[in-house]
């Protein structure tokens, strides 16, 4: 998903919502397949610090890793924090 830098600091459109639902149902899947137990995801968007352009805050918590990471980029936001959170797991 490729966005203009004007629109980067938009809210998603409907049908990006519910590309990045999709992708948090399979990573959540994939963290549960591994035995670690329910796999809670939260996403905020923030206003960002120090740079005032808005930030995607994901948090990832399973069993009792959880772990955040913060990006202007929502897509880039969800990847990061499952990959933080496989790494540790595995």
């Amino acid at each position: 998903m490729m966005l203009s830098s004007r629109a980067s600091h938009a809210r998603p459109t409907p049908s990006q919502e519910v590309s990045l639902r999709e992708t948090v149902a399979v990573f959540q899947r994939e963290v549960e397949a591994h035995g670690v137990g329910p796999c809670t995801v939260r996403i905020t968007r923030r206003r960002g610090w120090p740079d005032p352009q808005p930030v995607t805050e994901v948090v990832v918590q399973a069993g009792e890793v959880a772990l955040m990471t913060r990006h202007r980029d929502a897509q880039q936001a969800v990847f990061r924090a499952f990959q933080a959170v496989l790494d540790r797991i595995e």
